[in-house]
């Protein structure tokens, strides 16, 4: 299954970043391990299990930011795409309250 989204924020990408990688570390701590970003700080790819994805962060503030996942086998038999679309957007959600 795949999943794509795009979102924006009004904050620049430094503090985009460090918003979705303390949300992250918050809720799902042994991700941050296989989350590895590129030297600009604005993309960033990660795979576990047969999950995969990949995020950039494009603009000064606004700062657009591009989700692309794949979850496979093994990863799909434990999640659904709407759980894993509910999630997504509770943590966009969450995100926007702290890093408009």
């Amino acid at each position: 299954m795949k999943i794509s989204h795009e979102v924006e924020f009004l904050s620049g990408p430094a503090d985009v970043r460090r918003a979705i990688m303390d949300y992250v570390a918050g809720k799902f701590p042994k991700a941050t391990d296989f989350i590895i970003w590129d030297q600009t700080g604005t993309e960033a790819k990660g795979s576990k299990m047969g999950a995969s994805g990949s995020l950039v962060l494009s603009g000064h503030g606004p700062t657009r930011v591009r989700l692309d996942a794949k979850i496979g086998f093994p990863a799909s038999l434990a999640i659904t795409k709407a759980k894993i679309e509910e999630t997504l957007d509770k943590a966009i959600r969450d995100l926007k309250k702290k890093t408009p």
